[in-house]
């Protein structure tokens, strides 16, 4: 039997969207709690007790880094491959985004 390389490799991209998945997640939970806490939104990943490694606020699992937006009464959390991760050659997916409405785009990479 033949394997096609490329079917598989595009699946293995599809299911490590989750690690951007629970990262999201979890700045969005991080986030609830800071505003809870200050009565505002922070674009700083420090003050949710994130650690850079090598410059990016990386995933779980290592393959997205992510970075905030917003502020104030809104904030926009975007996942996107990590430094050198086999998560760059996922074309469809480059950005995956959350916000604190709980939009999540694009929604065919969710």
């Amino acid at each position: 039997y033949a394997i096609d390389a490329s079917g598989y490799q595009n699946s293995v991209r599809k299911s490590r969207r989750s690690d951007a998945h629970n990262l999201l997640l979890e700045v969005a939970n991080r986030q609830e709690q800071f505003f809870s806490n200050n009565n505002t939104y922070t674009t700083t990943e420090t003050d949710l007790g994130y650690t850079a490694t090598d410059g990016e606020y990386l995933s779980p699992e290592g393959y997205y880094q992510f970075t905030l937006a917003g502020g104030g009464n809104s904030f926009t959390a975007t996942a996107t491959p990590a430094t050198g991760s086999s998560q760059s050659a996922d074309t469809a997916c480059t950005s995956i985004v959350y916000d604190n409405t709980g939009m999540k785009t694009p929604a065919a990479c969710w």
